[in-house]
Formats: C-alpha cells, sequence, structure tokens
C-alpha cells in the first residue's frame, strides 16, 4: 500500500492511495533493506514474519529521465528517446532501471516504453547530505542522449526535518 501526504502542524492529510508499489518509492525503499526485497516479499508470501532489517541513515533516488516526460506524446518519445542507449561508465550499484531493455545479441541496454521514465539512481548514507552526494555521484556514471533530472533532491531537508520534528511527526534521533 502506498499513501502519499501533505504533513503540516496541523495534521497528515492523504492524498492518494494506491495498492500498488509507489514509484520511485520502491526503489528507494529497496536501497535501504539489508534482505533483498525478493526474499523479504516471498516469505511473506509464504506465510512467515519475516524481520525487515533496515541501514541506518537515509535514501535518496533521482529519476533520470529523456523526452518526453512529464509529458506523453509518442512521437517525440520515437524521435529523441526510444531506443536509446543507455551506458554505464561504472558498475550499476544503486541503479535500479524502469523503461530500458537488453538488446537481442549484444546485450546492450536501451531505453524502451513510452514514459520517458528510464532509471532511478539512488544513494544512502548516515546524513542526508552523505546519501545525496553518492546519488548524485551514481549520475554521473549514467550516459544517456538527451537524458535529464532535478538537481533539488533533498535540498529540503534540513528544512523540513526541523519542521517535522518541531510538529512532534519525528522523534530524537
Amino acid at each position: 500500500m502506498d499513501i502519499n501526504t501533505i504533513v503540516n502542524a496541523n495534521g497528515i492529510y492523504p492524498l492518494e492511495w494506491t495498492s500498488r508499489f509507489g514509484y520511485p518509492t520502491i526503489s528507494i525503499q529497496q536501497e535501504g533493506m539489508r534482505v533483498p526485497m525478493g526474499q523479504f516479499f516471498a516469505a511473506l508470501a509464504r506465510g512467515e514474519k519475516p524481520e525487515l532489517k533496515v541501514k541506518t541513515g537515509y535514501q535518496v533516488g533521482v529519476r533520470i529521465v529523456t523526452s518526453p516526460y512529464p509529458f506523453k506524446d509518442q512521437e517525440t518519445f520515437d524521435t529523441y528517446s526510444k531506443d536509446a542507449a543507455v551506458i554505464f561508465k561504472k558498475p550499476t550499484d544503486g541503479v535500479h532501471i524502469v523503461d530500458v531493455k537488453r538488446t537481442n545479441g549484444d546485450g546492450n541496454w536501451v531505453v524502451t516504453g513510452t514514459s520517458g521514465v528510464v532509471l532511478v539512481v539512488c544513494g544512502t548514507g548516515i546524513t542526508m547530505r552523505q546519501a545525496k552526494k553518492q546519488a548524485y555521484t551514481r549520475v554521473q556514471n549514467v550516459l544517456i542522449p538527451n537524458m535529464y533530472y532535478r538537481t533539488d533532491i533533498g535540498d529540503r531537508w534540513q528544512e523540513d526535518s526541523d519542521l517535522l520534528h518541531n510538529w512532534g511527526y519525528l522523534r530524537d534521533m
């Protein structure tokens, strides 16, 4: 279950409720898990009560996108993004695929789908600053023609975490 909310001093207000994994949330959460996600959910499916072991600290995820994101335009996707090469300069630690596929024969990665959402690149750290730094360092490992991404992920955390603490939503760390 994925519930998106707005939080302020007066309360928590649900915005969206979906009975599926939220994207890119699931990729970001997966980075914080010490047990492989498939193993964890398989145990749940068998009726077991697996212990959820997580890393201490924070996780950050950065969506790597191409045209037409955030719009839907098949012609733009076909012209600028379809079958564009996805190249990794280094190992793919923290990289979660979204709309990519391996080509037959050579095993190279290319952009597929129609949304323009290609990858979610994640970082972890004891502090938000460390997690953000690792995520954006990993983004530099990715080469895709016409790719773009937000550069402000995590920027508001210092101020926002102070507010959440003052409103009583966060405990002392």
